[in-house]
C-alpha cells in the first residue's frame, strides 16, 4: 500500500510539472504547414498537397493577429524540396492567449462547422486528462476526450501531445493539419477511409529548408504604392509593372473590395471607407503587399 501511494504521488507530481511548463506559442512569424491529401481509393498516397504560411500582423477589432497565406504546392510523392503551383492567398488569421492555454482564429472563407469571418477557438491546449475537446474543427458526434497528455517531438519539433481520437500538438496544430477537421471519413459500404489529411511537414522559421525556387518575401521595395494615405486614387509605380498579372484591396477583415487585372498602374480608390488596406499584388507566383490607408 505504502509504495502505491508513493507511486501515485509522484505520478501527480509529474503531471503537475507537464501541465506548469511554459505555454508554446502556435502564432509564430514565419511558420510552415504543409499539409498532405490521401483520396484512399487512388494507389498513391499524396493527391494534393498544400502549405499555410504565418506571416505578418494585423489588429481586428482592436486585438492582434497572425495572417495565415495558403497555396497549393506541386504534387509529389518524394518529399521536400516542394515547389508552389499557385501563388499565395490570404486564408484567415490566428493568435494565442497564451495565459489561457488556447488559440483562436478568424477564416475568410467558409469551412462546415467553424465560423466565417469571427472570432473561433481553434485549439484548446489547457484541457486536463479526461476532460473533452469541444472544438469546431471536432465533429460534434465524436467524444473526444483526453486520454494522454505527454512530451514528444514531432517533426522535428519538441512539443506537448494531447492524445484522443487522434493527437493535436501545442504550438503546431493537429495531426490532420492547422485548420482541417480532425476526422477521417468511412465509407459505410466496406467500413474503408474515404480520404484524410495529415500534417506532413512543418517548419518553424523562414526561409525553410521545405521549398526551392520560393521567394518568402512578401514585402518588395521594387514596388510603390502612392500616394499614401490616398483619397481618391493610388498609382503604382516599378520596373516590374508588367509582370503583375493581378491586384487587390483588402480591408482589415480579408475581404476583397477591389479586383483588377487590367490598368492596374491606377485604383480608384474613392468608394472605400476610411481605414487601413492591404494592396496585394500578383507577380509570377509570388505576391507583394502593401499597406495603405485610405482618408
Amino acid at each position: 500500500m505504502k509504495k502505491n501511494s508513493i507511486f501515485t504521488i509522484i505520478s501527480l507530481f509529474s503531471f503537475q510539472l507537464l501541465m506548469a511548463q511554459a505555454y508554446i506559442p502556435l502564432a509564430v512569424e514565419g511558420a510552415h504547414w504543409i499539409v498532405c491529401y490521401d483520396k484512399i481509393a487512388t494507389p498513391i498516397p499524396v493527391d494534393e498537397l498544400w502549405e499555410y504560411y504565418s506571416t505578418g500582423d494585423t489588429s481586428i477589432n482592436d486585438i492582434n493577429y497572425k495572417k495565415v497565406y495558403k497555396r497549393d504546392l506541386v504534387v509529389t510523392q518524394e518529399g521536400p524540396p516542394f515547389e508552389a503551383s499557385g501563388p499565395y492567398e490570404l486564408f484567415g488569421t490566428i493568435r494565442d492567449d497564451s495565459i489561457n492555454k488556447k488559440v483562436y482564429a478568424i477564416r475568410f472563407s467558409s469551412y462546415d462547422e467553424c465560423p466565417v469571418n469571427e472570432d473561433f477557438l481553434l485549439y484548446d491546449f489547457s484541457l486536463s486528462i479526461n476532460q473533452t475537446a469541444v472544438l469546431c474543427i471536432v465533429p460534434t458526434f465524436l467524444n473526444f476526450v483526453i486520454e494522454d497528455i505527454y512530451n514528444s517531438e514531432v517533426l522535428g519539433f519538441s512539443t506537448r501531445v494531447f492524445d484522443s481520437y487522434d493527437d493535436f500538438y501545442e504550438g503546431m496544430g493537429s495531426n490532420f493539419g492547422l485548420f482541417e477537421d480532425m476526422f477521417a471519413p468511412v465509407d459505410k459500404s466496406n467500413g474503408k477511409y474515404i480520404f484524410r489529411t495529415s500534417l506532413g511537414y512543418y517548419c518553424r522559421e523562414s526561409p525553410c529548408f521545405l521549398f526551392v525556387s520560393t521567394n518568402e518575401k512578401l514585402e518588395s521595395t521594387a514596388i510603390r504604392i502612392f500616394p499614401n494615405p490616398a483619397n481618391d486614387f493610388i498609382y503604382i509605380s516599378g520596373n516590374n509593372l508588367n509582370e503583375i498579372s493581378s491586384i487587390s484591396v483588402i480591408n482589415n477583415m480579408g475581404q476583397e473590395m477591389i479586383s483588377k487585372n487590367t490598368e492596374i498602374n491606377k485604383i480608384d480608390v474613392s468608394k472605400l471607407a476610411p481605414g487601413f488596406y492591404i494592396v496585394e499584388l500578383t507577380i509570377k507566383n509570388n505576391i507583394i503587399q502593401k499597406k495603405i490607408t485610405i482618408l
